[in-house]
């Protein structure tokens, strides 16, 4: 390798080394955590790992596509079904079907609807506004502001929403109960309100939040104190209070987000579980509000999380958040033992569990198929056959293939048997003679017309052999033997295809 070469080999290893060097000097490495999704059938059905795991504890647990697929084949009543789907699609009639279940001694799970009204929502408002103002002069008049705000708020929405002929919703009576839920329209279970349980972190940050806020309030009522008892003495002993015609814009989205490792432990107790459970759940969810007594209760931040009513010889559990049983949440903490005593809570062993997570209607043709498969195979059979019938035919029509033909020579030899073994030799000498005679008169056109002698002498004369010899092949019937039979017809052959 000559110099110059060298010189740059060299020169791009510098370089190389010197970034590679710079690379790890002005990088650091830094460990990333992603979340991997679920994979196969986990992907689609939240209580992929609910079904796994009732199987490894003996319950024998399958899934379903939906109610409206089994009809009326529900399972014995010594069975649990659990319906991960908040029913928006499920009519009174099946609720009703469903509830007929439970009566007979079936065990129903299921979330509580999720649904909230307005005036839900503006409770909510309330109580945070009377924890954090109640004791302040300034304040009150801001919660008097923000309560009117909120009442005019409730009077436009309810003419909207309520029939003019509804006097308990014009009223506000009722318009807490509205839900589109038969189920929980029939138990009189409503939606309550948002509930949101803060981590320690968050309450930490809240709480300094609050104390540099107060102090800030007392600056500022310490200084217009001062402005205020000025403009006293000129004005009357009245309070006057302004309001904005502005309209503060509410955010009616409450729902809130998380991270799915951003749970919450509670200490709970089912009614047959032997202890208290830690239980995992999502910090966000709508409480429950029921007024029946003869039910257990499990409360989250003194509101109702999950109830179990016996309804006659059965029962059913709602629950807020039924994600404490979905593949997310049943591996933390105690949730499956958790599931495990809530499906043995009406039935000491449960034949069955049944798992519903798909809470659409059945497409058209689903049901097309489902009740009318047979009519659907006839009509698809029927249009295979009209399309075959009518169908264009391309390019010529192929023949049909003809018998086959046995050669003339094949007939010949079966002649030729036939009369051999008949004895009838004479037939078949002639035979050969004519087709001799035939094959010269085509020749020569005279031959038909001479005579006995004179085709002797003319034949002869065309093969140059003895006249005698020509006399015995063409009229000398005298043949005795096989051998002089073979050796006549060969050379009458061969003297019509020599000429």
């Amino acid at each position: 390798m000559n110099r110059p070469a060298l010189a740059v080999v060299a020169l791009f290893s510098v370089v190389f080394a010197y970034s590679v060097y710079d690379f790890f000097e002005t990088h650091e490495r830094k460990e990333i955590t992603e979340y991997t999704p679920f994979k196969g059938e986990a992907r689609e059905n939240p209580l992929f790992a609910a079904r796994l795991f009732l199987k490894e504890m003996g319950i024998p647990a399958e899934n379903k596509n939906d109610l409206q697929s089994i009809g009326e084949n529900y399972p014995d009543t010594n069975s649990v079904i659990i319906l991960d789907t908040r029913r928006t699609t499920l009519s009174q009639k099946r609720t009703e079907l469903l509830l007929a279940w439970v009566r007979e001694g079936g065990h129903l799970i299921t979330p509580s609807s999720d649904n909230w009204t307005i005036k839900t929502y503006l409770d909510s408002l309330n109580n945070d506004s009377d924890d954090d103002n109640k004791d302040k002069d300034d304040d009150n008049n801001e919660d008097h502001q923000s309560e009117d705000h909120q009442e005019n708020i409730l009077e436009e929405f309810i003419e909207d929403e309520c029939p003019e002929d509804d006097d308990e919703c014009l009223m506000g009576e009722a318009f807490d109960y509205q839900t589109s839920d038969h189920l929980q329209k029939i138990l009189e279970v409503t939606t309550g309100r948002s509930v949101y349980i803060a981590s320690k972190e968050e309450d930490e940050a809240s709480n300094t939040k609050e104390d540099d806020e107060s102090n800030e309030k007392d600056k500022k009522k310490a200084s217009s104190d001062s402005k205020d008892l000025e403009k006293s003495e000129d004005s009357e002993n009245k309070t006057e209070y302004e309001f904005s015609d502005n309209k503060e814009d509410i955010d009616y989205d409450v729902l809130s987000f998380w991270n799915t490792k951003d749970t919450r432990v509670f200490p709970v107790a089912l009614s047959n579980a032997s202890k208290k459970l830690n239980l995992s759940i999502n910090p966000h969810f709508y409480s429950m509000r029921s007024k029946e007594t003869n039910e257990s209760h499990i409360l989250i931040d003194d509101e109702i999380f999950l109830l179990q009513r016996a309804v006659g010889k059965g029962m059913v559990t709602l629950t807020a958040d039924i994600a404490i049983l979905e593949n997310q949440l049943l591996r933390e903490t105690d949730n499956a033992e958790f599931l495990w005593y809530l499906v043995h809570s009406n039935h000491q062993k449960p034949n069955s569990v049944w798992l519903f997570h798909n809470d659409e209607m059945p497409s058209l043709f689903s049901l097309m198929w489902r009740h009318g498969w047979a009519v659907i195979l006839s009509l698809i059979a029927l249009l295979l056959f009209w399309l075959y019938q009518s169908i264009h035919r391309f390019g010529p029509l192929i023949p049909k293939q003809e018998m086959a033909r046995r050669r003339l020579m094949e007939h010949i030899e079966a002649s030729g048997q036939y009369f051999w073994k008949k004895k009838n030799k004479q037939t078949l000498i002639d035979s050969t003679r004519l087709a001799l005679n035939q094959r010269i008169a085509r020749l020569h056109p005279a031959w038909d017309n001479a005579d006995e002698q004179g085709k002797v002498d003319h034949l002869a004369e065309m093969l140059e052999l003895p006249h005698k010899h020509i006399k015995h092949l063409l009229f000398d019937n005298r043949i005795n033997t096989d051998e002089d039979f073979t050796k006549l017809i060969i050379e009458l052959e061969k003297i019509r295809k020599h000429l």
